[in-house]
């Protein structure tokens, strides 16, 4: 059966979140093709791994403007995503990118992504 997502939540700078999605990891691959490949078929050996992007999205609360300005620092900080009290992902990021939107028969909300510097670990609780 299924996990609701109802309940996921960041443990700093950020409330009243709508949506959460990433982190979206890929390898690079590194073609290593030459004329000796058989067939002419190209070659490939596995290279590093991005650690992908968090996406946030949410509503904008009082005071936590400066609070998610001052995310937008030069160093990486350690976060930690509880998905519905079942499944953490710890991961260190850098914020990476910070809008709002502010439609004039709609909520002030935000989007904000979190670039994954290093290891994400994705742990049941």
């Amino acid at each position: 059966m299924g996990v609701a997502a109802f309940g996921t939540k960041i443990n700093k700078y950020f409330a009243e979140l709508t949506n959460i999605s990433g982190p979206g990891t890929s390898r690079n691959m590194i073609d290593v093709s030459s004329h000796d490949s058989p067939d002419e078929w190209r070659e490939f050996v596995a290279g590093m791994i991005d650690g992908g992007t968090f996406s946030l999205e949410g509503n904008v609360t009082s005071g936590t403007v400066a609070t998610m300005l001052a995310a937008l620092g030069e160093d990486s900080e350690e976060f930690i995503i509880t998905l519905a009290d079942d499944f953490t992902w710890t991961f260190n990021a850098f914020m990476s990118s910070l809008s709002f939107g502010a439609p004039h028969e709609d909520k002030l909300s935000f989007s904000a992504s979190l670039k994954v510097t290093g290891t994400p670990t994705l742990a049941a609780k």
